[in-house]
């Protein structure tokens, strides 16, 4: 399943985990992910792999797009 994820400056996705993997890439902005407790910065043109059950949050350090895809398909989006 793929979505284009739009997350604004300053907004802050909680920490969560699910059971998919997230395969995503920067599209455009920047936008920091913490991922099982280690931090990074993701800017246009980066991409990123979150684990299955892995606890993650990410927050929008500039106005973001990121492409995302969930494997295997994420119920809440369905």
């Amino acid at each position: 399943m793929m979505c284009e994820i739009h997350i604004d400056r300053g907004i802050v996705v909680e920490k969560h985990s699910h059971h998919s993997e997230q395969i995503g890439y920067v599209v455009r902005g920047k936008a920091l992910m913490i991922v099982d407790g280690k931090s990074k910065i993701y800017e246009e043109g980066q991409g990123y792999f979150v684990p299955s059950q892995s606890e993650h949050s990410v927050e929008g350090i500039e106005d973001t797009i990121t492409i995302d895809v969930f494997y295997p398909p994420m119920a809440e989006f369905k």
